[in-house]
Formats: C-alpha cells, structure tokens, sequence
C-alpha cells in the first residue's frame, strides 16, 4: 500500500546519488511488524539494490522468504500482548540513478495487521556525477534499467 501524498518526480540529465528520507509517527499493533519502503519507478530500494515489488524479489540475494526481504531494511514493531504504541521511525535509502524519469513514493507493508503512519514527510538530497562513465559511488551501482 503507498501512503498518500508523499509522491515526487525527478527529471536528471546525470548520473545522480538520491538519499531519500522518510520520517513519521507509525503504529503497529501487537500482533505483527509494519515495513515502510522508499520506492523508486515502483522498485523497492533495499540497501544498494533496486528490486521488484513483486515476489520475484526473493531472487535477489536477500532472503529466503518475502517478509525477510521486506524486514532486511529494518521494521516497527511492539511486543505488548494488548496495546499497540506510536514510535517515531526514520527510513533512509540511497540510490544512485542514471539519466532519466523517477518518480519516487513510499510504501508500506503491515504482516498481521493493521498500522498507521501519521505526520510523514520525506526529504531528497542529491548528488550529481561530474563522471559520466562513473558506474558507482561507495557501495552503490548505478541503476540504468528502468527510466520512465
């Protein structure tokens, strides 16, 4: 499910590092964890890779089921048998992106139950490559695949 209002679209003509920034008050009652994903072109970022929002995401060196996958980013949860509590949560992802289309949004996932995110906002950094040929920057390999 993406939560509303915090889509943005980007339009770059060089090779450009996003770090995006998610911050927000989120519930999750006791019965399971809430996963909240910064998405790219409806591509889960998870750690320096751009996976489908799909099962296939599994096939990516990252886990062995879907909810490993999704918690490998970090996850809310409460272990209160009875009630559930609001926490603030940041999310981080970086991403670096060769020329073209983007349109960000954020997703999230709830495993058992219900969850509510309030009060979110997101927030881009970006940083563009003088190099045209630099194929990465740290750990992060230039995505070129799937521009719109």
């Amino acid at each position: 499910m993406y939560v509303t209002g915090l889509n943005e679209a980007f339009h770059i003509n060089r090779n450009t590092l996003f770090k995006v920034t998610f911050l927000a008050g989120v519930y999750s009652s006791p019965q399971g964890p809430l996963v909240v994903q910064i998405m790219v072109n409806d591509y889960l970022i998870i750690g320096n890779k751009v996976v489908p929002n799909t099962a296939a995401r599994i096939n990516y060196s990252l886990g062995i089921s879907i909810d490993i996958v999704d918690m490998s980013n970090g996850f809310q949860q409460v272990d209160s048998g009875v009630i559930g509590i609001m926490l603030p949560l940041t999310r981080v992802a970086y991403v670096y992106l060769a020329p073209g289309v983007y349109s960000f949004n954020v997703g999230a996932r709830s495993f058992r139950s219900r969850g509510v995110i309030d009060g979110a906002t997101v927030t881009y950094e970006l940083t563009q490559s003088q190099d045209a040929n630099e194929n990465t920057i740290g750990a992060f390999p230039l995505i070129t695949t799937f521009s719109k």
